[in-house]
């Protein structure tokens, strides 16, 4: 008779099997909360902000801007306005708003919003120190803003045929347009001091509404675009009123130590 054993051979090796799995299991949970922590290790010693703003001057021009910080508890001290080396008060600067993480903001424990409205045109920097306790200090951390005219736009001035369209100190905020009449013209782009213009894309239409993209030299002639984006479906439709031509400015800023950013601007052509 053949011996009896209490674990057969093939029964012995599905339960050593799920022992394996087991093992293999636990080391891998472990190692991925060893990962977290190190994750979140990580992101604690990080204070995340926006390092340069355009805004216009004036109150109803004003701008906020969020300081993500690492620590729930954490949060902003000591803010000082300087324009040069001398503090001033021609940019107004106050904490709005601070609220700790819920799973809104990533990594970041809590984040904390920066408002502010410049008196003046000019170039300023915030210095302010981010706490983690009452006591303890965590980091300092600088803003430069750069206020001007009525808009946050680096767009100093556009031309058409010589004759101005837009003026960043006249024009209203937000206002990145003319309308006109005419079906060609020279276009010329001005930028704010310190911005030099890289290159230019001109967006115009078909019929069909698709995209006619195109490089343009400033200050050369454009043939304004006789269709917009109009559109239809089974129920409805829209047309445009206007023909539409867009710019798309791409410019480097040796205000923000040479970092390229864009403008827009649109000119609308009565059909």
């Amino acid at each position: 008779m053949e011996p009896y054993y209490f674990f057969k051979e093939e029964k012995f090796m599905k339960i050593g099997k799920r022992i394996l799995c087991f093992l293999l299991a636990v080391i891998m949970t472990c190692s991925i909360g060893l990962a977290g922590n190190s994750m979140e290790a990580e992101a604690a010693t990080k204070v995340s902000i926006t390092k340069y703003i355009r805004c216009g001057v004036g109150m109803r021009h004003n701008i906020s801007t969020d300081v993500y910080m690492p620590g729930k508890d954490d949060n902003i001290k000591n803010i000082k306005v300087y324009k040069g080396k001398k503090t001033t008060k021609n940019l107004v600067v106050k904490q709005t708003s601070r609220s700790k993480n819920t799973g809104t903001y990533d990594n970041y424990g809590s984040v904390a919003r920066l408002t502010m409205y410049a008196k003046k045109k000019g170039t300023y920097k915030i210095k302010f120190d981010v706490y983690k306790s009452k006591t303890t200090k965590r980091s300092s951390h600088t803003i430069t803003v750069r206020a001007r005219g009525n808009t946050d736009s680096a767009l100093d001035s556009v031309t058409i045929d010589g004759k101005k369209v837009y003026d960043v100190n006249k024009n209203s905020a937000f206002t990145f347009f003319c309308y006109t009449t005419a079906t060609s013209g020279k276009v010329k782009f001005t930028l704010d001091d310190g911005c030099k213009i890289k290159n230019i894309t001109m967006r115009t239409y078909k019929r069909d509404s698709n995209p006619v993209n195109k490089k343009f030299k400033n200050g050369s002639k454009a043939a304004f675009g006789k269709y917009g984006q109009d559109s239809s479906n089974s129920t409805s439709w829209n047309k445009s009123m206007w023909g539409r031509t867009e710019f798309e400015i791409e410019y480097t800023d040796e205000n923000n130590k040479g970092a390229v950013d864009k403008a827009a601007f649109y000119i609308l052509r009565y059909k």
